[in-house]
């Protein structure tokens, strides 16, 4: 399968008119949001034991014009940012969704979102890849619940 962020139609024209001779080649192209995947940030750790952590908690998010996004759960004035497992990815096409690396969407922006993890560093001493601010960050290891 191709995966294409851009696709893109070329014409051959002259005039307006389609040529065998000398011509205007143009391109137009269009973005497919449908195929932008955004990096977020993502860990490596292994699930199971060390995962014994619970985040609920509606989802927040934003893209960055750096194609990277930052996702969050905020409770009682707390954000805590996310940091996926390796290989998610969020899409462009809003809402705003997280994906794992299958392609299969696990939460929506604006859903509410219950997750397993552990606490991940202190984004204020470690910032948080696409992300500002937050007073905290939370390894996700699984989608508990998916946001509906």
């Amino acid at each position: 399968m191709v995966n294409r962020a851009l696709l893109c139609v070329i014409h051959l024209t002259f005039g307006g008119v389609l040529v065998a001779g000398p011509a205007l080649l143009t391109a137009s192209c269009s973005a497919n949001p449908d195929l932008i995947r955004h990096k977020v940030a993502t860990h490596d750790a292994a699930g199971g034991g060390t995962f014994l952590g619970r985040l609920q908690g509606q989802l927040g998010g934003q893209l960055n014009q750096d194609g990277t996004a930052c996702l969050w759960v905020q409770n009682a004035g707390t954000k805590t940012l996310l940091i996926w497992p390796n290989g998610f990815y969020v899409t462009a096409k809003p809402p705003l969704k997280i994906a794992d690396a299958r392609g299969t969407i696990l939460a929506t922006v604006g859903q509410q979102l219950s997750v397993a993890g552990g606490m991940g560093p202190d984004p204020k001493e470690e910032p948080v890849f696409g992300c500002n601010g937050g007073s905290q960050s939370f390894l996700v290891g699984e989608v508990v619940q998916p946001g509906s």
